[in-house]
């Protein structure tokens, strides 16, 4: 398991989700399985978050 702490950073770009190919490279089909456009999830999902890792502890289970 691992925890990851971080600051959070609202963007203020609504055009955020179009400037992002590689994601929709990487996970389009799942978007599309879920049935969605990239367009309405964009609207769905309008608000980009930028988090920052600060610390990241990891726990290992015997």
């Amino acid at each position: 398991m691992a925890i990851v702490e971080g600051t959070a950073e609202l963007i203020d770009d609504p055009q955020i989700s179009a400037k992002m190919p590689a994601y929709l490279g990487k996970y389009g089909a799942l978007v599309q399985s879920m049935g969605w456009t990239p367009e309405s999830m964009a609207a769905d999902y309008s608000q980009a978050i930028r988090v920052t890792p600060t610390k990241i502890t990891v726990h290992v289970v015997p």
